[in-house]
Order: structure tokens, then C-alpha cells, then sequence
């Protein structure tokens, strides 16, 4: 869903549960805000997109295709 949003020229930056739903009768993910974020057109796109991604592997453990992090987990708080 981020890259075709991405593909779109739209970089969003607030990364949360609560800026999706899921629709009730397709049940698709649908992105809901986009009052935080980056479009292509800016002269912050790209870090913008660097934020983004981080952000997404932060929030999600998972790790960056580039290897440039350590490779650690990022501390969760409950």
C-alpha cells in the first residue's frame, strides 16, 4: 500500500493504526490521513521518503533492505 501511495507522488509521515480502516463490506486497508506528509513536488521528498521508511521499520520490527542499520530491534514501549 506504501509504494503505490509512494508511486502516487505522496509520502505519508504519520505512520499509525489509527489512520487506517478497513472497509466493512470489501475489507480492504484503506489509508484515512494524510495530514502529516511529503509530496513529490517539495524540496523535502526524499527525506521525507527516508523518514517514512524508518519509520515503518521502527514501528514494525522489521528490518531496512540496505543493511546500512544495525540490525537491532527497536525497544518497544507498552
Amino acid at each position: 500500500m506504501m509504494r503505490a501511495i509512494n508511486a502516487r507522488g505522496v509520502a505519508p509521515l504519520d505512520i499509525k493504526l489509527g489512520n487506517f480502516i478497513r472497509g466493512a463490506t470489501s475489507g480492504r486497508l484503506h489509508w484515512i490521513d494524510f495530514e502529516f506528509a511529503r509530496i513529490r513536488t517539495q524540496p523535502q521528498w526524499e527525506a521525507g521518503l527516508r523518514l517514512q521508511r524508518e519509520t515503518f521499520e521502527n514501528l514494525f520490527d522489521i528490518a531496512s533492505n540496505d543493511d546500512s542499520g544495525s540490525g537491532e530491534a527497536t525497544e518497544k514501549v507498552a
